[in-house]
């Protein structure tokens, strides 16, 4: 039985969206299209065009769905590993939720509708289950970098810097995603306009986290704190465009935030103890 996998797991398996997944898991395996930027390739191959779904490799004229592409590029055709990696992967949560990368023509960029009375729900969210400290928050929500969504009271966290927001959801079903239309390169940034650092994180919850552990120490400091949205080169690239060689990597603990800093190595980097840096100012 060890060795063997059912039904109702291929099925979970065939339900994970391929781009986001290896966007999250192996991000050295998918890039965004230098020509044609609405669609995703892998690095090595730009022939092999990723979408959720699947893949073609048209200098080959071989495809497949998601469980096949981790059969061929992940697990040398290992079937039942590849089964069981996207069936666990989906059974956590939809993370990432992004442009969809099959679709000819984008949809223009829309923020969602803004609570006009309130924001509590987004205010608890973020003192009390993440930690995060109220004088922090009001700082966003002043420098309108973040709001409540009007439906489902959803932290947006607006990019200052291009079309781009981070969308959190508030309740107890975990949920992550990007706004309508936003750039698939984009990037979430808060702290200083004119940084002497600039704090690479995989979330806005992240960076959030990490300048408030840092002001902790430092009352004021001339750090900015970004978010990627993900472990994505081409928003990595755009952030150093931007601000030169001041950024500092500090995404996560885990295999997937380590294979994407070995692939830039000319980036100082900084570890969170736990897991992410969440985790780490929910302990202090």
């Amino acid at each position: 039985m060890k060795n063997r996998v059912g039904k109702s797991q291929i099925e979970a398996a065939k339900s994970v969206n391929l781009v986001i997944y290896l966007q999250t898991k192996h991000p050295y395996l998918i890039m965004q299209d230098k020509k044609y930027h609405s669609r995703y390739v892998h690095p090595e191959h730009d022939s092999l065009v990723i979408t959720s779904r699947g893949f073609y490799r048209f200098s080959v004229g071989k495809g497949g769905d998601q469980i096949q592409f981790l059969q061929d590029y992940v697990y040398n055709g290992d079937f039942i590993a590849a089964v069981r990696a996207l069936a666990e992967y989906a059974g956590e949560c939809p993370i990432w939720d992004i442009v969809d990368a099959e679709k000819s023509s984008p949809k223009p960029f829309m923020l969602p509708s803004k609570e006009p009375d309130a924001y509590k729900r987004v205010w608890a969210y973020l003192t009390v289950k993440r930690h995060i400290p109220a004088s922090i928050v009001q700082e966003l929500f002043d420098e309108k970098t973040l709001y409540q969504a009007e439906k489902y009271g959803n932290c947006v966290f607006v990019s200052r810097d291009c079309k781009y927001a981070e969308i959190v959801g508030t309740s107890d079903t975990r949920y992550k995603g990007i706004a309508q239309g936003a750039d698939a390169d984009g990037y979430w940034v808060t702290g200083c306009s004119a940084p002497d650092k600039v704090y690479v994180c995989e979330s806005a919850i992240d960076a959030v986290s990490l300048m408030s552990i840092h002001r902790k120490s430092v009352l004021k400091n001339q750090h900015a704190y970004a978010s990627l949205g993900g472990l994505k080169h081409q928003s990595l690239q755009r952030l150093m465009q931007k601000y030169s060689d001041k950024c500092v990597l500090a995404i996560d603990s885990d295999d997937a935030a380590n294979k994407f800093a070995e692939q830039h190595p000319e980036l100082e980097r900084i570890i969170p103890t736990k897991k992410d840096w969440n985790d780490v100012l929910r302990e202090q």
